[in-house]
């Protein structure tokens, strides 16, 4: 073999050899791949064993108390556990209000953050509650939901958030919350192994609440129980003295009269603790004033007795039983330093005196004397005070008779003249529908003849001869302005009926007022050939009248007058009466008069009377009850005189201004 031979040889094995080492690394690198993953999967199923491990654990660990804080401390205990964080914390959900609050948290300023309150959807803890969704930030400071004063106030910086619903069926009842200083501490598979432990947490806490809730109603019932016994003891105690307090209660409450009743209440204290004299003395106005005795006519001390009156001031003893609301017992007055002695009483050795209460007031004192020393004891004192509470209820009781004995004489009184006022106020009623009644059809009546004339004189005017036109418009004219006439004639009745019209009174010249109206109806009576004078009065004062209305009484008065007159004058006369402080405005006529019979109707509305009415006069049959209103309202009065063919007087009295009314 040459060297060529040789070097070639050398070459192909030099090419195995490397061709050989190449599969080595090859195969030494999937070696190294296939161990490195089997180590991480190994590491990964013993974390997810040590995983399992702690829900296994914290499932027993919730269930093994129903108190919440321990709860809620265990939870997080196994939370920190699990995850290795700064923080956990536990935000339940208040039902009434919908806010978060801290009802558990661990880790730095764990104790300061507890009791915080959240408004609904505040922080991420809220959002979380709010949508009932998982949420892991990464970093707070790029999330604006985070609430930065939990990092100002506990002095934390915290970046990582994970939090997870806790969830009771559909309802979320709070958040379980973890908190790190790193930046992308949490993971998928961080909130996957915290959801489960959530849930677990939830029923437990769940379970907790209701354990409280039970355990609170529980105990409300107890407490419930031992108010109805303390209540069946009080009441059997109550039941007892009851029947004590039963004959005389009866007795007492058998007498309604005043007296009848404080006779009683010695009588009953006779049977209770013989006495040799008695007494009952009623409070009035800090004084003592005796209502009833018995006995005192023995010792001669009746007459002193029956006019006892004693302030309290003067009297210690009393004043202390009354302020105390106890007994007093003086077994011999002689060796009590306090006792007032009165020189007709002056044998008395031995006193009890007990109140007579009802609920907080002292209505008075039953007292016993008795010329015996060491005559009366507590014992007495207590048999007696049964008697006392039912003698200040009988008092009561006789004194609420006499009262409603007295208020049934006044209210049977009031009744009856309420009735009576009743009674006219319906006639009343009566007579005022019955006017209304008459109002509405008197308009009727009124409207409805103007309102023909208008549409038969329109009919002619449509239908007639053209010639007769203008005497067609000419009636249409008339009845258009009667109808005009009679509506605001009406509404003005109704306004001053109403009181709608604005008045205000002040000192009106009744001079300048006539003046006025005779001066615009002037025309009217030379149209008619008629006179019209007026005579002013001489230092006629003011008169008290609202100016406009003042004026439609002169011109309704003037202008009847001038309708109503065929020939001759029409005078209008002022004058004054000062005795009286009145004005009288005075409108005299020519015409045709009044017949007497309808004298008492012409201020009713739309009468005109039976001569009258069948004129060709036109009118309303309203302008005098104008007037009559006007006059009313201004508290005047109205006066007419009249003969047939002679004439008419109307005198209309009107207030002078009286100061400065």
């Amino acid at each position: 073999m040459n060297d060529n031979d040789v070097v070639i040889e050398l070459r192909q094995r030099v090419a195995e050899l490397e061709a050989a080492e190449a599969r080595h690394k090859r195969v030494e690198k999937e070696l190294i791949r296939n161990l490195e993953e089997r180590l991480m999967t190994e590491e990964t199923l013993r974390q997810r064993n040590r995983e399992l491990a702690l829900i296994h654990h914290a499932g027993p660990a919730f269930s093994s108390t129903l108190d919440l804080d321990r709860v809620l401390v265990s939870v997080l205990e196994e939370t920190g556990r699990l995850l290795d964080v700064v923080g956990c914390s536990v935000w339940l959900v208040d039902s009434e209000t919908g806010e978060l609050f801290c009802q558990q948290a661990t880790g730095p300023q764990g104790k300061a953050v507890r009791g915080w309150r959240l408004a609904p959807g505040e922080g991420l803890a809220g959002w979380v509650a709010s949508r009932g969704e998982s949420l892991i930030v990464p970093d707070t400071r790029a999330d604006e939901r985070h609430f930065k004063d939990i990092d100002e106030y506990t002095g934390l910086r915290l970046r990582s958030i994970l939090g997870v619903p806790l969830r009771v069926r559909q309802d979320v009842i709070g958040v379980l919350q973890v908190v790190d200083h790193k930046i992308n501490r949490f993971n998928v598979t961080d909130l996957r192994l915290l959801e489960p432990l959530a849930a677990s947490a939830a029923v437990a806490i769940e379970n907790a609440r209701l354990y409280g809730a039970v355990h609170q109603e529980l105990t409300q019932r107890k407490r419930a129980e031992a108010e109805r016994e303390r209540l069946l003891i009080a009441e059997r105690e109550q039941r007892l003295l009851a029947e004590t307090l039963r004959e005389v209660t009866l007795a007492l409450t058998s007498q309604m009269s005043h007296e009848a009743v404080l006779d009683e209440i010695l009588h009953q204290a006779q049977h209770i603790v013989p006495y040799r004299t008695a007494h009952i003395v009623l409070l009035k106005d800090d004084t003592l004033r005796i209502a009833h005795w018995q006995g005192y006519k023995a010792f001669g001390s009746e007459e002193f007795i029956s006019k006892l009156v004693q302030p309290l001031a003067d009297y210690p003893l009393d004043a202390e039983a009354m302020r105390t609301r106890k007994p007093l017992v003086i077994h011999d007055r002689y060796q009590e330093p306090r006792w007032t002695v009165d020189h007709e009483t002056a044998w008395v050795k031995s006193h009890l005196a007990l109140p007579i209460c009802l609920r907080d007031r002292v209505l008075g004192l039953l007292r016993l004397d008795s010329d015996v020393s060491g005559e009366f004891s507590a014992e007495d004192a207590q048999r007696l005070e049964p008697l006392a509470s039912a003698a200040a209820i009988a008092l009561e009781n006789a004194r609420l008779y006499e009262q409603v004995k007295r208020h049934a004489v006044e209210l049977e009184t009031r009744v009856a003249e309420r009735t009576h006022e009743l009674a006219e106020a319906n006639e009343r009623l009566q007579e005022l529908d019955r006017l209304k009644s008459r109002f509405v059809s008197d308009v009727s009546h009124e409207l409805r003849t103007p309102v023909a004339n208008i549409k038969l004189y329109l009919h002619l005017l449509e239908h007639g001869k053209v010639e007769k036109h203008s005497d067609y418009l000419t009636v249409l004219r008339e009845q258009s302005d009667r109808q005009s006439q009679l509506v605001e004639d009406i509404l003005r009745l109704s306004r001053l009926e109403l009181g709608k019209e604005k008045v205000e009174f002040v000192p009106v010249d009744l001079n300048a007022v006539v003046g006025q109206v005779v001066t615009a109806l002037q025309p009217a009576a030379e149209a008619a050939n008629l006179e019209l004078f007026f005579e002013p009065g001489e230092g006629l004062p003011p008169v008290r009248a609202e100016r406009n209305q003042l004026a439609q009484v002169v011109t309704n008065l003037v202008t009847n007058a001038i309708k109503y007159t065929p020939a001759g004058q029409v005078r209008i006369n002022l004058c004054s009466d000062a005795e009286c402080g009145q004005a009288c405005l005075e409108v005299h006529d020519t015409g045709m008069g009044i017949d007497p019979q309808d004298l008492p109707h012409i201020f009713e509305r739309f009468y005109r009377g039976q001569k009258v009415g069948g004129s060709t006069v036109p009118g309303t049959g309203l302008g005098l009850s104008i007037v009559k209103e006007i006059v009313d309202l201004h508290e005047g009065k109205i006066e007419v005189e009249s003969q047939l063919g002679t004439g008419s007087t109307f005198r209309v009295w009107l207030p002078l201004k009286q100061g400065n009314k």
